[in-house]
């Protein structure tokens, strides 16, 4: 075999090599966008579903994120509350002061806050009343 179409028989055979790498990268790279695309869409279903289920419950549920900001409220919050949903998502719980007294004394809200609460105490509406929760 001649020097020169050895060379270039042999950079034939590493470029077709580098271009089948390229391409099993970006078909695994489809696939896991795929199943992601899934998994989210799954997830959002889910959420969805609890969120179909939460606003049929006879008690307010709301739920807020890491920073303290209504991420949901059900339709007995809105209504205990006297905050439509549309202006207490994305707000600052302590903003709306739905719990007032169920803030700990030296903090914030969630500072010490375990995700959940149930019991007593006194709530207030949007219009400041003050009512047994």
């Amino acid at each position: 075999m001649h020097s020169s179409s050895a060379i270039t028989w042999a950079i034939s055979w590493a470029l077709a090599a580098m271009l089948a790498a390229c391409l099993g990268w970006l078909w695994c790279q489809r696939r896991a966008l795929h199943e992601s695309r899934a998994r989210r869409q799954e997830t959002e279903a889910h959420m969805r579903l609890h969120a179909a289920l939460l606003d049929h419950v006879s008690v307010a549920v709301l739920a807020v994120d890491r920073e303290g900001r209504v991420v949901y409220w059900n339709r007995v919050a809105e209504t205990l509350f006297g905050w439509p949903v549309e202006a207490a998502i994305g707000r600052p719980v302590e903003e709306l002061d739905v719990l007032p007294d169920v803030r700990p004394p030296t903090g914030g809200f969630l500072d010490s806050w375990d995700g959940a609460w149930d019991g007593d105490g006194v709530a207030r509406h949007r219009d400041g009343r003050r009512f047994p929760v």
